[in-house]
């Protein structure tokens, strides 16, 4: 995906992020053929062109051919399908771009247990270099996540019972976290991952949380999303 394409840059909201190690410095381990398959479907780092830097992250469905997706949230989203093989360590692979921007383009993958790094083979600036786990490659530690429409909503933070009070006072339509919580599912279901954006999860298991306890009492938090919906 060519940064020569895009138009503007919009906001980011990078999805499926989990804990690991610092491996700051680490050299990526060699891939033999039978370590293929051992690799981590879910990466995430960034990705970078014309100066453009954005959280990416690819999420891989086969190794052998390397067949996935890529997406740079607010960007732009793309399958990929492996197209050549110089070795098991080094893929050509063809983007097709599904949403937003870009144009479709030709990854040169390199494939190792800790890195997969990529560039573009028709415009060399563009690149990106990810790492499993959301781990990103320049500083070893979890890549930043921005929060979904759900977590962004500041209406857990009211008093107790001040969203009651407002109700009957009739500066707020009765329910109104719920409806809140359910009109981000329904914004997140617009992203390219449809029903399974995550902030589509959160949005449902907020809204029902906030639908059991309408004084924002604090005892149905959890019951339902438990943890992140990352």
């Amino acid at each position: 995906m060519s940064g020569s394409a895009l138009s503007l840059r919009a906001g980011f909201a990078l999805a499926a992020m989990a804990l690991g190690l610092n491996v700051v410095g680490l050299v990526p381990a060699p891939v033999g053929r039978a370590d293929i398959a051992e690799l981590p479907p879910n990466w995430a780092g960034t990705w970078r062109s014309g100066g453009m830097e954005s959280p990416a992250s690819v999420t891989l469905s086969s190794t052998t051919p390397l067949v996935g997706e890529i997406d740079i949230p607010g960007v732009c989203h793309a399958t990929w399908t492996e197209v050549a093989r110089p070795s098991d360590t080094n893929r050509i692979v063809a983007a097709h771009v599904t949403s937003g921007p870009c144009v479709d383009n030709t990854w040169n993958v390199t494939l190792s247990l800790t890195h997969l790094d990529g560039t573009d083979t028709t415009h060399p600036d563009t690149t990106f270099a990810l790492m499993p786990n959301g781990i990103d490659p320049r500083t070893g530690q979890p890549a930043s996540v921005e929060p979904t429409c759900a977590e962004s909503l500041p209406l857990d933070q009211m008093p107790p019972g001040s969203e009651a009070a407002l109700e009957r006072g009739g500066a707020l339509p009765k329910n109104f976290s719920t409806g809140m919580y359910g009109a981000c599912a329904l914004i997140d279901a617009q992203g390219p991952g449809g029903i399974n954006e995550p902030g589509v999860a959160d949005g449902v298991c907020k809204g029902i949380e906030s639908f059991m306890d309408p004084l924002n009492l604090g005892y149905s938090k959890d019951v339902v999303c438990g943890t992140s919906a990352h």
